[in-house]
């Protein structure tokens, strides 16, 4: 895609970031630092793709208080006892709302953790202990790779409507905005999505002449109201496993339908 956007035109400022935001009358005066160089561009426009730590969030929204959890990874070399074509997740009842989650990939094992912030180590422990116990896995294996990020909880306040992601012509997309999907943590289909919404929606406010945030606010709220219907699963996955986990898989496959279906 960067490719794509250079030949279209598009200059790409590798190793970039953005300082400050100030608004202007009818646009925005963007301080960007690259290397020890620091200039102060001039944009009608400003799209907020930065992850869960949004940068752009932080400056266009200084009073929203931020949630998150966090979200680690591991690379082993190798295979597992697990069918290749699928994502498998794992939602012990004893350590509910943590989960896990591997699947295979070019001769990789892939094991996500998730849940609060901290602790990883014991997390990813227990998760090679049961991969170990149940599906063959070496758990003396060191990891070729690892890393790990944080993830927005800001689901009550987008479903409210107390939080818009979105002031004027400047609006955020996919984690940046906080649109990750409830129960899986998946963030990739909303930023793909809620980025074409984005850019669909300052064409159109070029052509009305109206500012973009009226605009892209109307083309995002199905998400939202998905996410409004999907979030109260949350408090179901952990009562149920509270009391047992006996209903535990057909709460969570009915959650996730409801994702599914969304797109």
């Amino acid at each position: 895609m960067v490719l794509r956007a250079q030949d279209s035109g598009v200059e790409v400022w590798e190793g970039a970031s953005v300082v400050n935001i100030i608004p202007q009358a009818e646009d925005f005066s963007v301080v960007v630092k690259m290397g020890d160089e620091w200039q102060e561009l001039a944009s009608k426009f400003v799209v907020g793709a930065d992850g869960g730590d949004s940068v752009i969030r932080r400056l266009l929204f200084p009073d929203l208080k931020m949630r998150y959890a966090q979200i680690y990874q591991e690379h082993y070399r190798g295979e597992i006892d697990l069918e290749k074509d699928y994502c498998h997740w794992f939602y012990p009842p004893q350590d509910s709302p943590e989960f896990f989650d591997v699947h295979q990939k070019d001769g990789l094992i892939i094991a996500d953790v998730g849940g609060k912030i901290g602790r990883m180590d014991k997390r990813i422990s227990r998760t090679k202990d049961f991969l170990a116990k149940h599906y063959q896995f070496g758990p003396s294996q060191k990891p070729v790779w690892r890393g790990g990020c944080l993830q927005p909880i800001i689901y009550p306040e987008l479903t409210s409507r107390t939080f818009k992601p979105a002031r004027g012509n400047a609006l955020l997309v996919g984690e940046a905005a906080g649109l990750v999907m409830p129960l899986s943590g998946e963030g990739i289909g909303c930023g793909m999505k809620s980025g074409f919404l984005a850019a669909d929606s300052i064409k159109k406010a070029i052509q009305l002449g109206k500012p973009a945030d009226a605009v892209y606010l109307s083309e995002i709220d199905g998400i939202i109201s998905m996410f409004g219907g999907l979030y109260p699963f949350f408090s179901r996955i952990v009562d149920e496993a509270r009391s047992g986990g006996h209903a535990l898989p057909n709460i969570l496959r009915n959650g996730y339908l409801g994702g599914l279906r969304t797109f």
